[in-house]
């Protein structure tokens, strides 16, 4: 490098955010290399780096051969390389390769192992660079990418992947595809100028690494909210600002908004780009046993301890808040399979996997996972509670048969009752602390008396201490106290659906109508076996509906029925 090239540090501190672009390739990759370096201007201002799946003992011509393709340098990354903009860095053969602090360091892989080196980097530019990194998916067999692509998207960064038709192999797109994270599915020429287009936007350009774009247009964002409320009946409101106008700015460079009113009325005759924007605020990344020191810590103190004060014939109920695409619940179930078996016991554990994203909950259900969750899962864990699927995981009927996963509000939804574990990790961190405080007023009303509460690395329950103290602070671990008493808390209120009689002679033309009844009727159901003693009364305060175990504070008084609530009920 000469004394001319500028390094990160140097560009940034000129006032330019540098971009760096990682670029996963594979079998068929050298193609979609060449096609799009055959499109990126020399003096593009972005940087780039390119992960492949290389042999230890093969001598890469990459360099010579995209050199031919391009007027930037092409060179082999060293140990502590600064990256530099117009330049293109390739991963050396035998190495896994991160990025810290703008500079790109090298490990030597480990033989024998199962390795991802497209997931390894696209991890740490997402931690490094976070909404200034950029992940491309080009052509490849297997899954590599796809869990190094979550990150980047929680972090804030943008995804695109070739498009399978253009790929001369389309495993990896069509994983990463999978994911439903992709901003741009297209092919190499087009990939080049989408990225051009995305380092030229105003947003990126004026507003990086200072203050968030619209953060002064309380109009427009009050209209976006409303949009967003009407496509999903979420209110954003009091979700964290800073966390809500990114992912506004992102779908402003990816739909071509040229301003904050063109977005809008986009969001408001476009219902599906206005459920696009929701599922980008929402998006819940996760892995398995993440933070795999926190779990075992779980394992080893309120796992064990709910198992060893459980019978046999009571229910261990656990709550999975927020699950996303259902890895933390599926870890929470082989934890207490472990448990149970290590011990010799038998327990009837469910756990309730909910997350607001029906999406989500569709891909946890099927509890099917690329290849890469070998990073976080031990090979005796996968041969135990996993089924190898050609490059997929398949969870085992034993442990998929512990979950109940469904569609759930947290924060307006009933919630469930005589709970165990309520494992929310990463949840918090979203919220405002006007929602924080109704969320642990929540785990305070359903959580069992000696229940334990799990909250994710960054989160903390210290400032309710006296209904959730400590069992392993580092851990993120706490004991709930049903007697302790916050003068803040105030009791929830829950959107419960309105409970009619219904005429079953349907005709044919109210089929759909039907469906709803039916619908209802599986989820009034839900709610009168695992709700918490309800009775649910109309304005005129006749008796709607009982729910959960209401006899034990409840009985029906002697005589003529009635409806209506004072002469019906006594205590």
């Amino acid at each position: 490098m000469t004394d001319e090239d500028i390094s990160v540090a140097g560009k940034e501190e000129a006032g330019a955010p540098l971009l760096i672009v990682g670029m996963g390739a594979s079998a068929g990759g050298l193609e979609a290399l060449q096609e799009f370096f055959g499109r990126m201007p020399e003096n593009s201002g972005l940087a780039f780096v390119v992960i492949q799946h290389l042999s230890p003992d093969y001598k890469s011509l990459m360099a010579e051969i995209l050199g031919k393709h391009t007027g930037m340098k092409v060179i082999q990354a060293e140990n502590d390389m600064p990256v530099q903009p117009n330049v293109v860095f390739l991963i050396p053969p035998g190495r896994n390769m991160t990025i810290r602090n703008g500079r790109l360091l090298l490990v030597e892989q480990v033989h024998g192992a199962v390795n991802h080196p497209i997931d390894v980097f696209f991890t740490s530019l997402a931690e490094d660079r976070r909404e200034l990194a950029l992940a491309v998916v080009f052509s490849g067999t297997g899954s590599d990418g796809t869990g190094g692509i979550k990150a980047i998207k929680e972090h804030g960064g943008l995804v695109f992947v070739q498009d399978p038709q253009s790929a001369r192999f389309d495993g990896m797109p069509k994983s990463a595809i999978g994911t439903g994270l992709a901003d741009f599915i297209l092919p190499p020429a087009d990939i080049a100028a989408e990225l051009l287009n995305f380092s030229h936007y105003p947003v990126i350009t004026e507003s990086a690494g200072n203050d968030v774009f619209l953060s002064d247009d309380e109009d427009t964002l009050a209209r976006i909210y409303m949009l967003l409320k009407r496509a999903s009946g979420i209110d954003f409101t009091h979700y964290k600002r800073n966390t809500v106008l990114r992912r506004i700015e992102r779908r402003m460079v990816v739909t071509h908004s040229s301003s904050p009113a063109d977005f809008v009325r986009l969001l408001d005759e476009n219902p599906a780009e206005a459920s696009q924007l929701v599922k980008d605020i929402l998006i819940g990344v996760t892995r398995f046993f993440r933070d795999a020191e926190f779990f075992e810590k779980l394992k080893e103190t309120a796992i064990t301890a709910i198992v060893e004060q459980s019978s046999e014939d009571s229910p261990v109920r656990v709550w999975s808040a927020g699950c996303s695409t259902g890895e933390e619940a599926y870890s929470l179930a082989i934890l207490f399979r472990e448990v149970l078996e290590e011990r010799h016991l038998r327990r009837d554990i469910k756990i309730f996997a909910t997350d607001v994203d029906t999406r989500s909950i569709e891909q946890a259900g099927k509890g099917l996972f690329p290849e890469s969750i070998a990073d976080d899962v031990s090979p005796e864990r996968l041969a135990r509670f996993f089924v190898r699927r050609n490059d997929q995981y398949q969870v085992c009927k034993d442990v998929r048969k512990m979950i109940i996963f469904a569609p759930h509000n947290m924060l307006s939804d009933p919630p469930f009752g005589r709970l165990s574990l309520i494992s929310c990790r990463n949840v918090l961190i979203y919220f405002q602390p006007v929602l924080q405080k109704g969320l642990f007023s929540i785990f305070h009303t359903a959580l069992k008396n000696g229940g334990f509460l799990f909250l994710g690395r960054s989160e903390t329950a210290s400032e309710y201490s006296k209904v959730f103290t400590p069992l392993a602070a580092a851990e993120k671990i706490y004991v709930h106290r049903s007697d302790g008493k916050m003068d803040d808390f105030m009791p929830p209120s829950f959107n419960i659906p309105r409970v009619h009689a219904e005429s079953r002679s349907v005709q044919d033309a109210d089929r759909q109508q039907d469906c709803s009844y039916a619908m209802e009727n599986v989820y009034t159901r839900f709610l009168e076996k695992f709700l918490p003693a309800s009775v649910v009364i109309d304005d005129q305060n006749n008796v709607i509906h009982f729910f959960g175990n209401y006899a034990d504070y409840l009985n029906i008084a002697p005589g003529k029925a009635s409806t209506s609530s004072p002469s019906s009920t006594g205590t």
